[in-house]
């Protein structure tokens, strides 16, 4: 349905369409890593982690990127760029800080990456939107962090709210 959806577009307002392109990505990635999973476990038997945990779920954007979206590039990411960057900040600017440019990286170093990708599937030269979606997205991560950690029980959004 949703690729029939696409000869329809000229007709349909922009945001619906752009809530068309993420159903479509969900949805495409979420059966694609299935199948995927698929001979995994009948040929080696592996029971592989779930790559995503209710996206549409998430209550802030911390939720969507940490917790529920691509949870093995969130894991290999933590591990490799975020704990250490936190570690060598912490001598710098104290652990309260810390995390903050160790997130940044994170996202940009994933940008990167995801330029790389569409540049080895393409071979298109990179336009370099990816990278700058990734970094505008962590330096959101970042600014949700501050203002979590400024209204700490003094004020808090209900879960509905968040979520949208």
């Amino acid at each position: 349905m949703i690729i029939r959806a696409y000869d329809h577009r000229p007709n349909m307002h922009p945001f619906f369409v752009s809530i068309l392109y993420c159903c479509h990505l969900y949805l495409g990635l979420e059966i694609l890593l299935a199948l995927a999973a698929t001979p995994a476990r009948a040929i080696f038997g592996l029971e592989l982690e779930p790559q995503f945990n209710e996206p549409y779920l998430a209550t802030s954007l911390q939720d969507f990127w940490g917790r529920r979206w691509n949870r093995v590039s969130t894991s290999i990411l933590r591990t490799t760029i975020y704990n250490p960057i936190s570690s060598i900040f912490t001598r710098v600017v104290g652990p309260s800080w810390a995390p903050l440019p160790a997130v940044v990286a994170a996202f940009v170093v994933s940008g990167l990456m995801h330029e790389v990708i569409f540049y080895y599937l393409t071979r298109a030269a990179p336009t370099w939107e990816v990278t700058w979606f990734f970094v505008l997205h962590g330096m959101c991560v970042v600014i949700e962090v501050l203002v979590k950690n400024a209204v700490t029980h003094r004020w808090q959004l209900h879960q509905e709210v968040s979520r949208l």
